[in-house]
């Protein structure tokens, strides 16, 4: 992730907490993207608390499930209508699509960020080296 994606993201999670004072993040991804994954839950817990995870050596299939490749997609409720501020942040770094299903159980105010197979920046296949 280059400066800018990380202040995009940045600036993503803290608008989670102007609709909530507590967000909780959950984020998974498949192994070849687990560094992403770590850099995005290390910006997370600057505004919101993680959720736990799935366990990382479960299958694959677990993970993968309802994911895009060369991207990310973004499960949260539909209410507050300002988590449409998260998602427009999101789009400045990474290929988004949002979905309203969350799993059954999940905490309230949880933010799914699912990373998919592949390279999930926007606008960006990775072959420029950045």
């Amino acid at each position: 992730m280059n400066y800018i994606n990380v202040s995009n993201t940045l600036g993503a999670f803290q608008t989670l907490t102007t609709s909530s004072p507590t967000c909780f993040v959950r984020v998974t991804a498949p192994f070849e993207n687990r560094g992403i994954r770590e850099v995005l839950n290390r910006l997370a817990v600057v505004y919101c608390k993680i959720d736990k995870p799935p366990d990382p050596a479960g299958p694959q299939e677990d993970v993968l499930k309802g994911s895009v490749d060369n991207g990310i997609v973004i499960h949260m409720a539909k209410e507050p209508q300002i988590r449409d501020g998260f998602i427009a942040e999101m789009g400045n770094a990474f290929a988004v699509k949002r979905t309203y299903g969350l799993p059954p159980g999940s905490p309230p105010n949880l933010v799914w960020i699912q990373i998919g197979r592949g390279y999930p920046f926007k606008g960006d296949d990775g072959s420029s080296g950045e």
